[in-house]
C-alpha cells in the first residue's frame, strides 16, 4: 500500500511539525508535502473548487500533480472509447 504524510497548515505549528518530520524520518514515510496556511486553502474549500484553479501556482505541487494525475486514471475508465 502506498503512503505518504502531509503536514497541513506546518506553519502554524512548526516545532510540531519537525516532530511530524522526525517521526516519518525515523519510519521510512515519505513526507509529501508541507502545505502552509493560506487563505487560498480556504478559498478553494468554500468555492468547493480545487486549490490549483483558485492559484495556479500550486500546479507546480508535486503532490497536487500526483493527484491530479491518479483522478485522470480513475476518471478514464468512465470514459467509452468511441472508433
Amino acid at each position: 500500500i502506498e503512503h505518504g504524510i502531509v503536514i497541513n497548515k506546518y506553519d502554524l505549528a512548526k516545532n510540531f511539525s519537525k516532530e511530524i518530520e522526525k517521526f516519518a524520518k525515523k519510519n521510512k514515510i515519505e513526507v509529501l508535502e508541507k502545505i502552509p496556511y493560506q487563505k487560498d486553502f480556504i478559498n478553494s474549500t468554500i468555492k468547493m473548487k480545487p486549490v490549483v484553479e483558485i492559484n495556479p501556482k500550486y500546479k507546480k505541487s508535486k503532490l497536487a500533480l500526483k493527484e491530479v494525475k491518479q483522478c485522470k486514471k480513475e476518471l478514464s475508465k468512465f470514459y467509452i472509447k468511441k472508433d
